[in-house]
Formats: structure tokens, sequence, C-alpha cells
């Protein structure tokens, strides 16, 4: 027999907008900026897990939850082009807002709040439903280079760095704990903030690069035959934001190389070596 069906009646919305422009100061060089909204709405799979969620409820009422999420981005920088020599340099910004989360605690100033023997009874406080949104801010620059010497036809070697700081903002909340004296005894309440607002997110790292030289051989021996080979650097990273659990992953580097043969000009043949 089939289950109960889970259904969800919900409307969901967003927009977003770009906004650039580039200026060519001479011939090689130009600066352009990039201002850019985005959003994304719930997937398939979003939409089945909110459809058998239960209701998050605060005194007995739902608590009305933001399922969109939300990604403003600046950027700005030089691009330099030549034909040996071309330059990129970027300066960028970008703040993640996901979800909303909920945070219910109790109140244990309120006065409807009962007490037994000058100590408050926290079941019979009213429950305070605390809105936040764990997201992201980020702030860095790219750098990217690439050189083709003209003494060595075929020969390209390019690269990137990206340097960036980012850190959790939002994830700040509330929660209520207990006073207790020597023997374990309840002796009343407080209020404890819980932040992981400054800290790096997990599994992003401050330093990446990447170093990708090629030499096409067709120009020196007739064949149309490609080889190259990359270089790839992730710095440390954290496995968790939080205060516990947290393991500091240290940083690596991938070496990966292949060969492209251009068989005819609709066919083309590629082995890849990745490490």
């Amino acid at each position: 027999f089939p289950g109960q069906p889970n259904l969800l009646n919900k409307t969901y919305h967003g927009m977003g907008w770009s906004l650039g422009g580039n200026y060519s100061i001479v011939r090689p060089l130009a600066v352009y900026a990039l201002a850019s909204y985005s959003f994304r709405l719930p997937s398939l799979g979003d939409l089945n897990d909110l459809s058998t969620a239960g209701a998050v409820l605060a005194n007995g009422k739902p608590v009305e939850l933001s399922a969109v999420e939300h990604i403003r981005q600046y950027e700005t920088g030089l691009r330099y082009l030549t034909r040996e020599f071309g330059a990129s340099v970027a300066l960028f910004y970008n703040k993640f807002s996901p979800r909303s989360a909920v945070n219910i605690y109790k109140d244990f100033q309120s006065s409807a709040c009962s007490a037994l023997g000058g100590v408050t009874q926290i079941n019979s406080c009213p429950d305070v439903a605390q809105l936040y949104k764990r997201g992201v801010r980020n702030v860095g620059t790219e750098i990217e280079l690439t050189f083709r010497p003209h003494m060595i036809d075929g020969l390209e070697l390019k690269g990137n760095v990206v340097a960036q700081n980012p850190k959790v903002d939002g994830a700040r909340y509330q929660i209520t704990q207990e006073d207790k004296d020597a023997q374990g005894v309840i002796t009343g309440y407080h209020y404890v903030q819980i932040s992981e607002d400054g800290r790096r997110p997990r599994r992003l790292a401050k330093v990446m690069a990447n170093f990708q030289p090629s030499y096409d051989l067709l120009a020196a021996t007739g064949i149309p035959l490609t080889v190259y080979g990359q270089y790839q650097y992730v710095g440390d990273r954290y496995s968790e934001a939080t205060d516990t659990n947290v393991t500091l992953l240290p940083s690596y580097h991938i070496i990966n190389m292949g060969a492209q043969y251009q068989i005819s000009s609709r066919w083309m043949a590629q082995l890849h070596v990745a490490n």
C-alpha cells in the first residue's frame, strides 16, 4: 500500500541582477568592475526535505523560515593582454546568505514563568524563536599570469593565485543554561551567547594556486600534439568552524600531466594522468 503523502504548497521567488563595465585605458590595458546579486531557489531534493520536515513551533505557533539563498558579489580589477604576455589582477568581495535557521530557547526572565522554592520552573517559561543565518563573508584577490615567449613558438606558461579571507557571518544565537550548586542541584538559569562569527568556514583554504605549462609541438615538428603539466596547491583548512571536534586539514598539492592529439578538425584524442 502507498504511504501517507507529504504535500507542500509553497511559493518561492527571487530576483537577480548583474551590472558590469570595462574601460580600455590604452590598447593592452583595461580596468573593469562587476556587481551582481543572485539567488538559489530550493531544489527538488530540498522540496522533498521541506515537505517531510515537521513545522518548527514556538509557543504552539509555527515559525516561518526563508528557504531562498542569496549571494551578493563585487569584483574589480585590471587586465593586460599582448601577444606574448597576459595578466589580470582582481579584488573581490562576496556575501552568502543561506536559508534561515531557528534557535528556540526559554525566556526564564518572563513574568509567565512559575517558581518553586525560589527556582524558576523552566518548562513553564515561554519559548523565544530566534532566527539567524549562518552565512559567509569573503574578501580576496586573484592574480592570473600568462606567458607565451616568442622565441619558443608553441610554449605557454600560465598560472593563478587566489588569496582570500572567508569568515562565518550571522551565526549568533542565545541558549538558556542551568546554574547548579556543588551537589548538582539546579539553582537558577543564565543566558549563553553562541557564535561562530569571524571563524573560517569549514574546508575553505586561504591560499590556492594553479600552474599549467603546455607545449604545442606543431610548429617545431609538424605533429599536432600538445603536452601539458599541472600543479595545484590548496592551503590548510579546518574540518569545522565550531568549538569542538575540529581537525586542521594540512595543505596539499596535486601534479597532473597529459597530452592532446588533434586527429582532424572534428576529432581529438586526449590522455590525462591525474594524481
